[in-house]
């Protein structure tokens, strides 16, 4: 897939006559902007400005003829801005629900949404919206079909997007005992945080269940030292995507996997089995990523359940996310 990002923040000019202009630079890339889209023949781009009031709960009402867009949020008054708004319809052109993450202006591959996120984060609601024999991974419909509140962890969360799509999931007053937790390095948290800010600002209060965040360093996780929100909670679901591409640190996050089942076990009864599950969305890039899934068997773990999606493409090879539910 391609995505639409800023190089560096827009700029106002005004000419002799007072007539003001915005001079944007643009690239069209993909997830880690390592290949720029090239078409054969010239695409079509919609670009709009538009102009909106602070509601009285603080929250910004958005054009709502885009469907996956880039809005860039500019305060008149205010130093130029480093972060760009993505938004991301999620569901029906009837019935939508927005995503809206920040991600970083520029070129860097840290804070930004990639391929796997958007992806994962697609599956889960329709699997978690669709009866317990449909969908695209029928266990995983299962988890999310169950009576009762569901706690949810995600791994290496970075900008948040496959927590938010997770809090619309959970948001409805059956699932107001749900805990969701994001979890990744502490310096992921700022961004993470304002995502979890905005989001709380556009669900419904009486239904909306925000997602907190705990650092969490896999070095630390491998060997059982969390945070108090992690160990307060039986897991019923752990959920990563694009987290395999640093081949190093695989041992450490299957390690981190492997000791938070460990666990769930003192958050069962005596005599009773913990069974934990694992939701791993991956984009390969590369063949030594393959070493997770010897990783995963060595530490007890298999593949209870698993697809492969194609991405939408233009003028490169055939791309594809694929699916893991790991159970132990």
């Amino acid at each position: 897939m391609h995505y639409i990002r800023l190089l560096r923040p827009p700029a106002l000019s005004t000419d002799q006559r007072g007539a003001s202009s915005v001079h944007v630079v643009l690239t069209i890339t993909t997830d880690l902007g390592d290949s720029f889209l090239s078409p054969e023949a010239p695409i079509k781009l919609k670009a709009g400005a538009y102009a909106a009031s602070v509601d009285a709960k603080g929250g910004k009402p958005q054009p709502s003829d885009i469907k996956t867009s880039q809005i860039l949020e500019w305060r008149p008054g205010t130093r130029r801005p480093h972060v760009s708004f993505r938004r991301l319809r999620i569901g029906s052109e009837e019935a939508p629900f927005f995503v809206q993450v920040e991600e970083d202006i520029g070129e860097s591959i840290a804070r930004h949404i990639w391929d796997a996120g958007v992806v994962a984060t697609s599956i889960l609601l329709e699997n978690g919206t669709s009866s317990v024999n449909s969908g695209t991974v029928p266990k995983l419909t299962q988890v999310l079909a169950s009576d009762g509140p569901l706690h949810i962890m995600e791994l290496g969360c970075g900008v948040g997007i496959l927590g938010l799509g997770i809090a619309a999931l959970l948001s409805g007053p059956q699932r107001q005992s749900s805990q969701l937790l994001l979890t990744d390095l502490p310096e992921a948290e700022d961004r993470t945080q304002a995502n979890i800010d905005c989001l709380a600002s556009t669900l419904p209060s009486e239904a909306q269940k925000i997602p907190s965040f705990e650092s969490l360093d896999w070095e630390d996780g491998r060997k059982g030292k969390f945070g108090p929100r992690v160990q307060d909670n039986f897991w019923h679901l752990i959920v990563l995507s694009d987290c395999t591409y640093n081949v190093d640190m695989l041992p450490a996050l299957v390690g981190t996997l492997t000791a938070l089942h460990d666990a769930n076990k003192n958050h069962v009864p005596a005599g009773e089995i913990a069974t934990t599950r694992v939701l791993l969305a991956t984009k390969p890039r590369h063949e030594s990523e393959k070493a997770l899934f010897d990783l995963m068997s060595k530490g007890g773990w298999f593949v209870a359940e698993q697809d492969v999606l194609p991405l939408p493409v233009m003028g490169q090879e055939p791309e594809s996310v694929e699916i893991y539910i790991f159970e132990q």
